[in-house]
């Protein structure tokens, strides 16, 4: 699923995020679009020298915010990209024509015996502030909710 809208939030010239920060502000569009909930799932390599954060959508697919690339009923952290995999891929968002395929070989054609950590989690807390009266110190609702860590693993071989 490509999602809309946004837009104000991705400019070329910002470029320059981090994969874990595209990836927390995806999981923010993506549960604005009310899909949830969203695992962003972080791998590195044994030495740490090797390393990527993505978005898992359950029953969904993996979105790669930094390259934006959406690989439908595709789960990185279970395995490396096959071309069926491959073959499904379409842009994850709709506001640009930014695309690094480049990538895909990069962190997607990974040899799980040199993954050493995984590192899955959710909103551990969101605060939804609505109706805020700068001027008297109020607001209208205040709610927050936790949902905590669901998944840390350090070793694949374990």
């Amino acid at each position: 699923m490509i999602l809309s809208g946004h837009d104000r939030y991705w400019k070329e010239r910002d470029r320059n995020y981090a994969c874990v920060e595209y990836a927390a502000m995806g999981a923010a569009w993506l549960k604005a679009e009310g899909i949830y909930p969203v695992h962003i799932v972080a791998m590195h390599n044994h030495d740490q020298s090797w390393g990527h954060t993505t978005c898992e959508v359950p029953n969904l697919g993996t979105y790669d915010f930094h390259s934006n690339i959406f690989f439908p009923n595709y789960y990185w952290h279970k395995r490396p990209v096959n071309d069926n995999d491959l073959s499904k891929i379409t842009k994850a968002v709709d506001w640009t024509d930014y695309q690094n395929l480049a990538r895909i070989k990069t962190y997607y054609k990974y040899d799980r015996n040199n993954i050493g950590y995984i590192n899955i989690w959710t909103y551990t807390l969101v605060r939804s502030i609505e109706g805020i009266d700068i001027k008297n110190k109020t607001c209208r609702k205040s709610i927050t909710t936790y949902d905590g860590p669901i998944y840390s693993k350090d070793s694949w071989k374990k």
